[in-house]
């Protein structure tokens, strides 16, 4: 046998620590899987947004373009 086995019982003070402990290693890890999650969305959206804005900004300068071309035109 080894001289590190854990006890058999755990009084009652010792067991509320452990859950404590436990329940706040579980809260953690949700952070953490939820953080990941947001990660991964943002990964995949990143380039479509980008995308996008390329699109806005393109349709913005061939407003001012054609408001350019009608003033200055016949």
């Amino acid at each position: 046998m080894s001289d590190t086995a854990a006890p058999a019982t755990l009084d009652c003070a010792e067991t509320e620590t452990f859950v404590a402990e436990q329940r706040k290693l579980i809260a953690e890890q949700s952070k953490l899987q939820a953080e990941a999650l947001k990660i991964g969305r943002d990964r995949l959206l990143a380039p479509r947004s980008i995308g996008f804005a390329g699109m806005a900004a393109a349709a913005a300068f061939f407003g001012a373009g054609a408001a350019f071309v009608k003033l200055l035109g016949p």
